[in-house]
């Protein structure tokens, strides 16, 4: 995959909880305002608590940290390109 962004991914998260707040009947049929922090909020803790359901809890946390492990080498990535143009 090319020069994915941050930015990129963040809009592929949103599809995801787009999907899952339209199949919950969370969003009102409406697209979701990602400035709406508190209903994001409220939709992802429910998206995670079902993926938990999904895994179990060992390899949810499993993946958690492997998510966070992720966001961090990107976020490092990001700065590293911003500083070496």
């Amino acid at each position: 995959m090319g020069d994915v962004t941050n930015e990129d991914r963040a809009d592929w998260a949103l599809i995801a909880l787009q999907a899952f707040a339209d199949r919950t009947n969370q969003s009102g049929g409406e697209p979701l305002d990602r400035t709406d922090i508190d209903n994001i909020d409220e939709i992802l803790g429910d998206l995670l608590g079902d993926l938990r359901h999904l895994v179990g809890p060992e390899i949810y946390g499993e993946c958690c940290a492997r998510g966070s492990a992720y966001y961090h080498e990107e976020l490092e990535e990001a700065k590293w390109e911003t500083r070496n143009g």
